[in-house]
C-alpha cells in the first residue's frame, strides 16, 4: 500500500514536472516565433478570440495542455516499472533517473530541433496564408522543428528507460565465464 501510494504521488509530480516544462518551453518559444501561436497554436487549442489579449498567458495555458497527459503517460509507465523494485529508495532511485535522462532526451531534441529549423530548407515549404516576413517564416518553422523533435525526444526517452533494464552489459571477462562453466 505504501508503495501505491507512493506511485500515485510520484506519477502527479511527473504531470506537475512535465506542465512546468511546458510552460517554460512555450515562453522561449513564443520569444522565438509569436506568430507560431497566434496563427498555429492558440486557433487549435480555441483561443482564437480572447487568446491575444494575452498572448505569453494563453501560450503557458496552452505549454500545460499539450504537455500534462505525456507527463501522465511517462509517470504510469515508469511507475508500473518501478513497482518491480524491492523498497522506497530504490523507486525513488529510478524514478530520479527515470526523469532525468527524460529531460535530457528532450532537451537535447529540442536543440537538435531548433538546429534543424534553422538549418531546414524553409523556403521549400509552400507558403499557405502565411503573411509575415521570411524571416518570421523560418521562425515559425524552427518552432515547429522543436516542438515536434522534443515529443521524438519523449518517445525515444521512454523506450530508452523502458528496454534499458533488459540490456545487460557484458562484463569483461563474460567470455571467459562462459569457457569456464563449458568446462
Amino acid at each position: 500500500m505504501k508503495k501505491t501510494a507512493i506511485l500515485v504521488i510520484l506519477t502527479i509530480s511527473i504531470v506537475v514536472l512535465t506542465s512546468i516544462f511546458g510552460v517554460i518551453n512555450n515562453q522561449i518559444s513564443y520569444s522565438i516565433s509569436p506568430e507560431f501561436f497566434t496563427k498555429s497554436m492558440f486557433p487549435r487549442f480555441g483561443f482564437v478570440e480572447y487568446g491575444l489579449d494575452t498572448p505569453r498567458l494563453t501560450a503557458a495555458i496552452i505549454g500545460i495542455w499539450s504537455t500534462w497527459w505525456l507527463g501522465l503517460i511517462i509517470g504510469l509507465i515508469y511507475s508500473i516499472i518501478s513497482l518491480s523494485k524491492n523498497n522506497t529508495k530504490t523507486i525513488f532511485s529510478y524514478l530520479t533517473n527515470a526523469i532525468l535522462t527524460t529531460f535530457i532526451f528532450v532537451f537535447a531534441s529540442g536543440i537538435l530541433g531548433f538546429i534543424f529549423g534553422k538549418i531546414s530548407l524553409t523556403n521549400v515549404i509552400i507558403n499557405r496564408g502565411f503573411s509575415g516576413s521570411q524571416e518570421q517564416l523560418k521562425n515559425f518553422v524552427t518552432v515547429g522543428y522543436i516542438h515536434d523533435f522534443e515529443y521524438g525526444g519523449a518517445i525515444l526517452a521512454i523506450l530508452f528507460v523502458t528496454l534499458k533494464p533488459f540490456l545487460k552489459r557484458p562484463s569483461h571477462n563474460s567470455g571467459f565465464k562462459q569457457l569456464r562453466s563449458f568446462f
